[in-house]
């Protein structure tokens, strides 16, 4: 019967216990020790009444269903909600330091946690998240071959972007750079950076497998200690062009 609406009584009109329930029992704000005092004492709640727990200090409605507290926030994806005395405490579903919350579909998010160290986010469609952590760039060491070398070498992948020292003092030594479709580990755009730190023999630079080298000049070897040569490695045509101390 809640919600029978305002009523104003005039002079010696009687009260009926049906008024007294719909008007006044209904549409009072009921003061309870615990919400389990308030189920016992309303059985069967209407719709709109309204209550008051002193355990908790809150304030609720009976929405029809259930009893909810006036201005409760209803909890998303990825959000939990907690209430404590008359206030209400709002939480990010988060673990650990560094845990992100990412989108996995309308509306809903999920927790994604922190990378080791060094790793940068890069999105990834397998993923439930479309996001993931992989391995960032690193730093390498240059190779400092203990002996150095001295002795005709083939160039591969590991080799890019490090410093080769090559002593000559044995006799000329022949640098040979393959074709990427002969070994995979050869890439576009990788750089070979060779020094010559002895000897006065020729370091020699050749093309094999299909590969070829190419220099301004034609020159394609190098002679004498101190001498610094930078192979680059075009993919389309298969050439290293060199470049520093050649002839």
């Amino acid at each position: 019967m809640a919600g029978s609406g305002f009523k104003v009584w005039a002079d010696e009109e009687p009260l009926y216990a049906a008024d007294l329930m719909g008007y006044l029992m209904e549409q009072t704000v009921m003061v309870f020790a615990t919400t389990a005092a308030r189920d016992a004492a309303i059985a069967v709640p209407t719709e709109g009444m309204i209550t008051y727990t002193k355990d908790d200090n809150v304030i609720r409605y009976f929405d029809g269903t259930l009893w909810n507290a006036i201005g409760e926030i209803t909890a998303g994806s990825g959000i939990s909600v907690s209430e404590s005395t008359s206030s209400f405490t709002i939480s990010l579903n988060v673990d650990a330091k560094g845990d992100l919350l990412v989108g996995t579909a309308n509306d809903t998010v999920a927790r994604l946690p922190i990378g080791a160290d060094g790793q940068v986010l890069g999105a990834d469609s397998s993923t439930s998240t479309g996001v993931s952590w992989v391995d960032g760039f690193s730093w390498s060491e240059p190779l400092d071959y203990q002996d150095n070398v001295n002795a005709d070498k083939t160039i591969t992948g590991s080799d890019s972007g490090q410093v080769i020292y090559v002593n000559t003092s044995l006799g000329d030594v022949t640098i040979s750079f393959t074709d990427s479709t002969v070994d995979p580990t050869i890439k576009p755009g990788m750089q070979f950076l060779f020094v010559i730190v002895g000897g006065s023999n020729d370091l020699i630079f050749q093309g094999i497998d299909g590969a070829s080298v190419l220099a301004k000049g034609g020159y394609t070897s190098a002679t004498g200690a101190g001498s610094v040569v930078t192979a680059l490695y075009y993919y389309p045509t298969d050439v290293y062009y060199l470049i520093g101390d050649l002839g």
